[in-house]
């Protein structure tokens, strides 16, 4: 039986459309017993493709979190959702900073997807993660700062603007919140996106802004703008 098959299968069988049109309301409360391994998975892509919006789903701990991502992501495949992953700050005694940073980074991602793809995301996540305090739409809107092709700024605007932001100078980026800058090029990584920007200026005007990849500090991909966010969950603390 291949993939195709159970999705026709689940996606014909009464007791889905039940389950479906249960979850339609908003004040709904459904319980679907008997589902075992990736079986909530699939109950799961079919209530997405059916309802739209946005959905945020909740396994017991982070590791059956991933598992359900993953076949999550398999089924939607490229649709219209993207599915996201919602981690804990990680804030534990003995932890690495740049494992905490990473944390960080995929946390303040999901909260500007939530806002940028309204109706378009699905988050993955477990109890110790959604039990962090998170920002307000109004405060991540407040420490958000785009940068776009075209746009004419001062690196001294940036210097100051990345401190106030808290972000640490440094040589070369590899982690977020970090900045470097070096003759017409600023590298900022940013806590909203999975890869480091490059700003390329020519005066003060933004020529070019590309992704790059940290580890051998290459270009990846050409972007058409920058969205600066810094680390909000630190101001929650």
């Amino acid at each position: 039986m291949t993939l195709q098959d159970l999705l026709g299968f689940y996606d014909h069988d009464a007791r889905m459309g039940q389950v479906v049109d249960a979850l339609a309301s908003p004040a709904a409360k459904v319980e679907a017993r008997g589902l075992i391994g990736s079986a909530r998975a699939f109950v799961a892509a079919q209530a997405v493709k059916r309802n739209g919006g946005d959905h945020l789903f909740l396994l017991e701990d982070k590791e059956r979190a991933a598992y359900f991502m993953n076949d999550l992501e398999t089924l939607l495949g490229e649709g219209s959702h993207q599915v996201l992953f919602y981690p804990r700050s990680a804030r534990i005694p003995y932890q690495e900073e740049g494992a905490d940073n990473a944390n960080v980074a995929m946390r303040a991602e999901v909260m500007n997807k939530l806002e940028a793809l309204r109706g378009k995301v699905c988050v993955v996540s477990f109890p110790e993660a959604v039990a962090e305090q998170v920002t307000t739409r109004k405060q991540l809107k407040g420490n958000t700062y785009t940068i776009q092709r075209g746009d004419h700024i001062s690196q001294d605007f940036v210097d100051e603007l990345l401190i106030d932001y808290g972000f640490e100078k440094v040589e070369y980026v590899y982690e977020p919140g970090e900045y470097a800058i070096r003759g017409g090029i600023i590298d900022i990584f940013s806590f909203a996106f999975d890869h480091p920007y490059r700003i390329e200026l020519f005066g003060d005007e933004v020529d070019g802004i590309r992704k790059f990849d940290p580890t051998d500090q290459l270009s990846v991909g050409k972007m058409d703008r920058a969205v600066i966010v810094p680390d909000v969950q630190e101001q929650l603390v």
